[in-house]
C-alpha cells in the first residue's frame, strides 16, 4: 500500500516537471535583455562601443568575453534563435536538478517525500525564477554553479571538479567574485576555504585586471556613479520583497515561520544582546566565536543558510533564482521533521497546481523582429535596444546595456517617450538618430514616419 501511495505521488513529480518544460517549449519564450546582446556580441568584434552609441561612462572593455565568444560559436554551428534556447535549456537543466537532488536526499525517509518535493519545486520554480532562467545570463549561469557545489558537497573529488569548472567560468562575467563566498561555504577543511577562496579571489582579480588593460577595478568602483546617472529604475535592482509578496513565496515564508515560531523569540533575544554587547568588547569575543562556527560549518543546512544571508543581503530582485533555491533547501530541512497525513483530496489538488501553475507563469512575452537597414543610427526605447540588434545586423543603437552609462540627454528622450508619450523631433535630431522603436507614443511628431509595425511595437523612420 504504502509503495502505491509512493509510486503515485511520484508521477505527480514527473507531471509537474513536464509541464514546466513543456510549456516552456511550447512557448519557447526569448530572452528580453542582456542574452540577446551577449549572441550578437560577436558580429561587433566583441566590442559593445561598436553597437552602443552616447554612452560614454559603458565601460571600455568586454566585460563577459569568454561567454560572448562560446555564444558566437554556438550562433555559427546553429543559429541565434537556438543559440538563445539552448543556453535556457542548459540554466534550466543545470537550476532544478541540483535542488531536487539535495531535496529528495533531504526528504529521503518521509512517507510523503515525492508530494513535498512536488510542492517545493512549485516553490523553487515561481515567477521571479522562471523569468531568471528565461533571461539565462552569466549570474544564472554561476547560481547552477552554486547548487552544483552544494548538491556534491559531500564528495571531494566532484568539488575538486566543480572548483576547476569555478575558474573556468572567470572570464565569463566581470562580477565573479561576487561568488567567492560559495567557495569559502561549500569546502569542508578551513585550509581548504581560505587558500581556494583567495585562489580564486586572485585569479579573478588577475584575469580581468589584465585583460581590461587596468580598468577592471575603476570599473568596479564606479557601479556607484553609473547608478547616480540612472534617470529610470533597474527592475533587477528592485527590492527582493517583490518576490517575498508573491502567492506562493508569502506562503511558504509563513509555513517557515510557523514551523520555528519557538525560534523566534531566541533570534530576536540574539540580536539584542548583539546590539548591547557591541559596547561591551569582553562579551564580543563568544559572539565572534559563535559566528566563526556557523562560518566554518560543515553542515548542509548551515552552508545553505549562510549563502542564503550572503546574497539577501543584496535586496534585489535579481538574486531571486538562487534566494529560492537556497530557501527551497532549507525549509526541507524543517518539513522533513513534520510528519503529515494526506488525504487523496490533497492529491488532486497538487495535481491541479502541477497543471495549470505551469501555464500561469508571466514570462512568456512576444518580442519584435523588426529588420532595419544596415548601418542605421537606431534608439530603442523599452528593451528594444536588444530585441533590434538580434535580428538586424551591423547597427548602430542607444540606449546601451547600463542605462547609468548612457548621456542623460538620451535618458531623458526615453523617459519623454514612456512616461509623457511624446518625443522632440529637436531632441531627435540631435542625437542624429534614424529610426525610433518604441510602444509608448501617444502623440506623433511630425518628423516621424511609420517604417513597420509588429504586435503593439512600433518602428519609426525620421524624416530630416
Amino acid at each position: 500500500m504504502n509503495k502505491t501511495i509512493k509510486d503515485d505521488t511520484f508521477w505527480l513529480l514527473v507531471l509537474y516537471l513536464v509541464m514546466v518544460f513543456l510549456v516552456f517549449f511550447l512557448n519557447l519564450p526569448l530572452p528580453q535583455d542582456d542574452l540577446l546582446r551577449d549572441i550578437v556580441a560577436g558580429d561587433y568584434r566583441y566590442n559593445y562601443a561598436n553597437l552602443y552609441i552616447h554612452a560614454p561612462l559603458m565601460a571600455k572593455y568586454n566585460q563577459y568575453i569568454l561567454f560572448d565568444i562560446i555564444l558566437h560559436w554556438l550562433n555559427v554551428i546553429g543559429s541565434r534563435v537556438i543559440t538563445a534556447h539552448f543556453v535556457q535549456f542548459i540554466c534550466m537543466i543545470g537550476f532544478v536538478i541540483p535542488v531536487l537532488m539535495i531535496v529528495l536526499k533531504i526528504l529521503d525517509t518521509h512517507k510523503h517525500k515525492y508530494i513535498l518535493t512536488t510542492l517545493l519545486m512549485m516553490l523553487l520554480l515561481n515567477n521571479f525564477a522562471m523569468l531568471r532562467l528565461i533571461l539565462a545570463r552569466p549570474e544564472m549561469i554561476f547560481t547552477c554553479w552554486v547548487l552544483w557545489g552544494l548538491a556534491f558537497k559531500s564528495s571531494t573529488q566532484f568539488k575538486i571538479l566543480w572548483f576547476s569548472l569555478g575558474m573556468l567560468l572567470i572570464p565569463c562575467y566581470w562580477l565573479s567574485f561576487f561568488y567567492i563566498p560559495a567557495v569559502f561555504a561549500i569546502f569542508n577543511r578551513p585550509k581548504a576555504k581560505i587558500l581556494l577562496s583567495l585562489s580564486y579571489f586572485i585569479i579573478s582579480v588577475c584575469f580581468w585586471q589584465s585583460y581590461s588593460h587596468g580598468l577592471w577595478l575603476s570599473s568596479v568602483l564606479d557601479l556607484p556613479v553609473l547608478n547616480h546617472n540612472r534617470l529610470a529604475t533597474i527592475g533587477e535592482n528592485k527590492t527582493i520583497l517583490i518576490m517575498l509578496l508573491s502567492p506562493v513565496t508569502s506562503i511558504a515564508a509563513i509555513i517557515y515561520l510557523f514551523l520555528h515560531n519557538n525560534k523566534l523569540k531566541d533570534v530576536i533575544g540574539y540580536m539584542h544582546n548583539l546590539n548591547v554587547n557591541v559596547i561591551h568588547r569582553a562579551k564580543l569575543i563568544p559572539i565572534i566565536k559563535s559566528l566563526y562556527a556557523i562560518l566554518t560549518s560543515n553542515s548542509l543546512l548551515t552552508t545553505t543558510s549562510v549563502l542564503f544571508g550572503y546574497f539577501i543581503l543584496f535586496n534585489m530582485i535579481r538574486y531571486a533564482a538562487i534566494l529560492s533555491a537556497l530557501f527551497v533547501i532549507i525549509i526541507s530541512y524543517s518539513i522533513a521533521k513534520v510528519r503529515l497525513r494526506i488525504s487523496p483530496i490533497h492529491k488532486y489538488i497538487v495535481l491541479c497546481l502541477c497543471i495549470y501553475l505551469p501555464l500561469g507563469v508571466e514570462n512568456y512575452k512576444l518580442i519584435p523582429k523588426f529588420v532595419l537597414p544596415k548601418n542605421s543610427i537606431v534608439l530603442g526605447t523599452s528593451q528594444s535596444n536588444y530585441y533590434v540588434p538580434f535580428y538586424s545586423p551591423n547597427l548602430k543603437i542607444a540606449p546601451a546595456m547600463e542605462i547609468g552609462a548612457n548621456e542623460q540627454g538620451v535618458q531623458q528622450i526615453m523617459k519623454s517617450i514612456e512616461v509623457e508619450g511624446s518625443v522632440s523631433c529637436t531632441e531627435l535630431k540631435k542625437y542624429h538618430f534614424e529610426f525610433l522603436v518604441e510602444r509608448s507614443l501617444t502623440t506623433i511628431s511630425p518628423c516621424l514616419q511609420i517604417y513597420q509595425i509588429q504586435k503593439g511595437w512600433r518602428a519609426w523612420k525620421v524624416i530630416y
